[in-house]
């Protein structure tokens, strides 16, 4: 068989950027769009933080939601695959905070899961009863689009239903994930979220680092073969997180915070970090007053960008109960 000229790869992708095959989706964060070009085919991203910043509300927002309603207001809507595999939370919970941050930004009703469960003294009134059942045709269209897996599984067990599942887009042609993959559709998007990457049970052929480095390298190879995007989250290692952090201008997310693995670093295209410089109680960080923001600001770092500029950060402000993120203008 004659070897295929190598500029012909270099040809083709660049003719696969004209026909508009390459382009990101945009996301409701602009340090997003700007410096990764918005969620883009073939793309692994890893995003890191410590428990209870907001990273599991950040990614749905960012790369769920504000994803599929790019998609549906373009008229695109087919062309988004989203599977989400959400082991830390049940899909009740999930859609729940999805219709709490509807509720605000439509409504600028703020109401959390707990309260629209009724869990404690108040529940959700008629009034919201009401607007939460004009979000039916919303969610139909979502659940057409997305796929939530809300069970947790051993590391192989994730890799053979990502095998199994790549074959609903496109075919393998010896029917293994070394062979060629053949897409049914190169304007597909496929995004694959994992939440979080600690959850992945071990077997007795892993520890922990090997059940997450086994699922890291199928990821990429899932990324090369098929052009699927990857996101997984993952725990900030407590004792990094843990140290002094004395300075503000010093101290913020790096690659040496993520927890279990370094592997997955390396493995990624774009590695995320978000930071609350107010659990350090530090008044001042990348020039915005912390302490005038409560325990509302956030800050995102690129801390690897395979594609172009990494080190940039940007601040946020969280709207937790909401599930929503807002990124500040620049300070003065």
């Amino acid at each position: 068989m004659d070897k295929e000229p190598l500029f012909n790869y270099i040809a083709s992708s660049i003719n696969d950027g004209l026909l508009g095959l390459n382009k990101g989706i945009s996301t409701n964060l602009p340090i997003i769009n700007k410096h990764l070009c918005g969620i883009t085919k073939g793309t692994y991203t890893l995003i890191g933080a410590e428990l209870g910043c907001g990273k599991s509300s950040m990614v749905l927002e960012t790369y769920l939601t504000s994803v599929y309603e790019h998609m549906l207001k373009e008229n695109r809507i087919g062309k988004l695959k989203i599977i989400f595999f959400t082991l830390e939370m049940n899909k009740s919970i999930l859609l729940l905070k999805l219709l709490c941050r509807k509720l605000y930004l439509d409504h600028g009703i703020s109401i959390d899961v707990s309260t629209m469960l009724s869990r404690g003294i108040d529940g959700p009134n008629q009034e919201i009863i009401e607007l939460s059942n004009s979000y039916k045709n919303y969610f139909a269209h979502l659940d057409n689009s997305i796929e939530f897996i809300d069970y947790n599984m051993t590391g192989a067990e994730l890799t053979y239903k990502l095998f199994e599942m790549s074959k609903e887009f496109g075919k393998w042609e010896n029917n293994d994930v070394n062979s060629t993959f053949i897409p049914n559709d190169r304007e597909q998007y496929v995004l694959i979220i994992l939440d979080h990457l600690g959850l992945i049970k071990c077997n007795k052929f892993n520890d922990k680092k090997g059940t997450i480095d086994m699922v890291s390298e199928y990821a990429v190879r899932l990324r090369n073969k098929c052009n699927f995007s990857f996101v997984f989250i993952s725990q900030f290692n407590r004792e990094q997180s843990g140290r002094e952090r004395s300075s503000a201008t010093k101290f913020g997310p790096q690659l040496s915070d993520f927890k279990d693995t370094g592997n997955t670093q390396e493995d990624a295209d774009v590695v995320l970090g978000l930071y609350n410089p107010a659990r350090y109680k530090i008044k001042e960080f990348l020039g915005y007053d912390v302490e005038s923001f409560g325990n509302k600001f956030r800050s995102l770092h690129i801390l690897k960008n395979r594609y172009g500029s990494d080190f940039t950060s940007a601040g946020l402000m969280y709207y937790g109960k909401e599930g929503h993120y807002k990124q500040l203008p620049e300070p003065e």
